[in-house]
């Protein structure tokens, strides 16, 4: 029976340091441990003094005791509130030195001193926190107590930018936001170059020997010091200094190891309708079974038709024709807004887009569907343009092959409805292509050509995306079901200026006074809509071409 308790106690044992050992370790609690310990030497020398004293003179008063001791009342008393708040879980990781150096001792003499040796241990593994992350993009923190954490489920990947966030309430009072984000900046910098070393012709990821050694210098300054109060001018300086390192280090990764000029070029290629010979063939390929409802085969033929398309224009054998896939529902892939969705294979196509590193940076997943958004758009009305170039070689061919008086009269009807949605069409197009694509994409290009770093590639790019959906209308719903409304109705006039039954004047008239109207109607809506936004300078030169000789303007006065 002895044995066998024993045997019980010897289990409970192991698995108690089992758990132990499972236990991450807190640094900045055990740091604080050794400051206290080792200010309570002081102590504990006095009381050796003092036991000493006793022994060699047993008289010797309580006064004394009292004298040599009251000294210590006040600093004991503040590092046991210490332990105590530490303890209640109020603070943990780094905002303990918020504790330490905090307005709430000073002056005290005592306390400040007594929490200046507490806090040099505590700023040390603050020293030595930062120096693994900033140097080799490493986090030494099994109990996450550093401000610089993986998000919230760990989804995003390691060498993606969003890799890592400021968790603000471990983030040190002392320590300014923006100081932390150059941090996380830097950080962030190293995890993407270490990622991928072997893909690299450095032999460090961004810093030279010389370097690493000046920063260490830097940041083991900030634990030596005896102050309570944390260096920040020192860790400022010396991360304003790294960062413009590290940002100069990160802009010859895009534009010299990677293809950040290719990518933008390829992107404005195929995601803006920039190659639009290629869209012009797909769509004499594609628009038979596209302009259906989705088949099962549907996707298959899109993708054997864009094939031909390149391969007729001679695109096909480039990489950068190698970076985009044609697909249905591309990833991230959204509904289509009012004015894409028109019920047919065209409105579910888009890219899926190979994004070589270190690219996937700036063109994330999100940033991709962005521009898939602005691919469906662009191509539906590129459609409807086209659409309507085929209406009047229709019309053409049939008023001359009948060449009779009620004919005449239909074409005279078709043609006059047909040239008022063209003119409305083809301004917009020219608008789009011209007056947003082509100015943001040059505003862009200037702003990457000036820099010389990894932000103000991001933000140059931010811009210009930004700009393209404001400025296209992707940002204004109403805007955006309004021109998909005359976009089906330009559609809808297509498909009826085709009909046999129209031009032997049997059916379809109700149809085309339909559409007339409603094209009257909701382009005049969309000019006096245009004409009341606030900020419409972009908008300038798309009201002055719609509103030609007045026309719209004048029957809104009416």
């Amino acid at each position: 029976g002895g044995g066998g308790g024993g045997g019980a106690a010897a289990t409970g044992g192991e698995a108690g340091a089992a758990a132990a050992a499972a236990t991450p370790r807190c640094l900045y609690l055990h740091a604080m441990k050794v400051g206290v310990d080792l200010r309570l030497q002081q102590y504990r020398a006095v009381l050796l003094e003092i036991e000493e004293k006793v022994r060699a003179a047993p008289q010797t008063p309580l006064s004394y005791l009292y004298n040599a001791l009251s000294a210590w009342r006040i600093e004991l008393s503040a590092l046991a509130d210490l332990t105590r708040r530490v303890s209640s879980g109020e603070v943990r990781g780094a905002r303990l030195l918020d504790l330490l150096e905090g307005p709430g001792v000073v002056g005290i003499p005592l306390v400040e001193a007594a929490f200046a040796t507490v806090a040099v241990p505590c700023r040390r593994v603050l020293a030595n926190q930062l120096s693994a992350w900033l140097l080799h993009g490493l986090l030494l923190d099994d109990a996450a107590e550093f401000f610089v954490q993986p998000p919230a489920g760990g989804e995003a990947a390691v060498d993606s930018w969003q890799s890592h966030i400021i968790q603000e309430d471990l983030l040190p009072a002392s320590i300014p936001l923006r100081v932390a984000d150059k941090l996380l900046f830097i950080g962030k910098a190293t995890v993407i170059f270490n990622s991928r070393r072997s893909d690299l012709t450095l032999s460090h990821p961004y810093l030279e020997d010389a370097d690493v050694q000046w920063v260490e210098q830097q940041l083991a300054q900030l634990h030596k010091s005896e102050s309570r109060v944390l260096n920040i001018g020192l860790l400022e300086t010396t991360v304003d200094t790294l960062r413009a390192r590290t940002a100069q280090s990160m802009w010859d990764m895009m534009t010299r190891v990677g293809k950040l000029g290719p990518l933008i070029g390829a992107l404005r290629d195929y995601m803006l309708l920039g190659k639009g010979q290629l869209f012009l063939e797909l769509y004499q390929q594609a628009d038979s079974f596209l302009r259906l409802p989705m088949g099962a085969t549907t996707e298959a033929d899109a993708k054997a038709a864009y094939s031909r398309a390149a391969s007729f224009l001679q695109c096909d054998g480039t990489s950068e024709f190698g970076w985009f896939t044609l697909m249905v529902r591309p990833p991230r892939y959204a509904p289509a807004g009012p004015d894409v969705a028109s019920g047919d294979g065209w409105a579910e196509i888009g890219f899926a887009v190979s994004v070589p590193w270190p690219m996937q940076l700036i063109f994330t997943d999100e940033v991709i569907a962005k521009y898939n958004s602005l691919f469906c758009f662009l191509l539906r009305t590129t459609r409807v343009q086209l659409g309507l170039q085929k209406a009047w070689t229709e019309q053409m061919w049939k008023l001359k092959k009948r060449r009779k008086a009620d004919t005449t009269a239909t074409y005279t009807r078709l043609s006059s409805l047909r040239a008022k949605m063209a003119f409305l069409v083809d301004n917009l197009q020219y608008f789009l292509h011209v007056d947003v694509l082509d100015a943001q994409f040059s505003t862009m290009m200037a702003a990457i050509d000036r820099s010389r770093d990894f932000d103000a590639i991001c933000e140059a790019h931010d811009n210009f995306l930004t700009a393209l959906l404001v400025q296209t209308f992707r940002k204004s719903p109403t805007v955006c079901k309004l021109l998909g409304e005359i976009l089906n109705l330009c559609q809808d006039f297509c498909a009826l200026s085709s009909h046999k039954e129209l031009w032997e004047q049997t059916r379809g008239f109700a149809e085309l006074e339909r559409i007339e109207v409603a094209f009257e109607k909701q382009s005049q809506f969309l000019f006096t809509m245009l004409s009341s936004v606030g900020d419409r300078d972009h908008l300038g030169q798309l009201l002055l071409r719609i509103d030609f000789n007045h026309y719209l303007s004048s029957k809104s006065s009416e």
